[in-house]
């Protein structure tokens, strides 16, 4: 939760959009893509498909001297040290709406999708086609709940059959956040994404 998460899926990001490192992105990084596309519906709905999350954290940053924190740490281990002195710090708060977080968390997700799955012929390498879609293939085979610990998965329903009513919701979804918070051409990626993915699962 909070600005280290965006901030850590908005590094991701970049990589899984570098054609140098989109293979590396899709080896690592599909399984536990998979296992959220997984969750039951409901979960799935309420994490990513939703203007309200039902956790949030506040958000800070911590604004310190690094010579004064190196000399406090060097001065209070030291054991002639009777007295520990403070070391003292700011905190500014980072503020965004609940609405505008989960449309940006949202947005980077289905970034993911579309970076992954975008195969440039005069860019990427030929073993790269279909690379990202083959890998969900093979990761919904496998059991990815240990992933995602806390999150209930839909036992009884077929794996294809629930990530398939997963990704037709985010698609909805990210219909509705053109053009404040997704391009139309990562959408439009997203749904070629889920097309394949329900070809290849036929």
């Amino acid at each position: 939760m909070g600005f280290v998460q965006l901030n850590a899926m908005r590094l991701a990001d970049i990589f899984s959009d570098d054609s140098n490192f989109r293979s590396y992105m899709i080896l690592c990084f599909t399984e536990v893509l998979t296992a959220i596309i997984s969750l039951s519906h409901g979960d799935f709905l309420s994490c990513w498909c939703s203007s309200n999350l039902s956790e949030t954290e506040e958000d800070a940053s911590l604004e310190y001297d690094i010579f004064a924190a190196v000399g406090w740490v060097l001065h209070n281990t030291s054991p002639d040290v009777k007295d520990a002195t403070n070391l003292e710090f700011n905190l500014t708060r980072n503020s965004m709406l609940k609405a505008s977080y989960a449309h940006h968390r949202t947005s980077l997700f289905i970034k993911f999708f579309a970076n992954l799955h975008c195969f440039v012929p005069n860019v990427c390498e030929e073993q790269e086609r279909n690379l990202f879609v083959l890998k969900v293939l093979e990761c919904l085979q496998m059991d990815l709940s240990n992933l995602l610990p806390g999150f209930s998965f839909d036992s009884d329903a077929p794996k294809f059959a629930t990530a398939s009513k997963n990704l037709r919701s985010l698609l909805s979804h990210a219909e509705s956040l053109i053009p404040n918070f997704v391009n139309v051409e990562d959408v439009q990626l997203l749904r070629i994404s889920i097309f394949k993915d329900n070809d290849e699962m036929k």
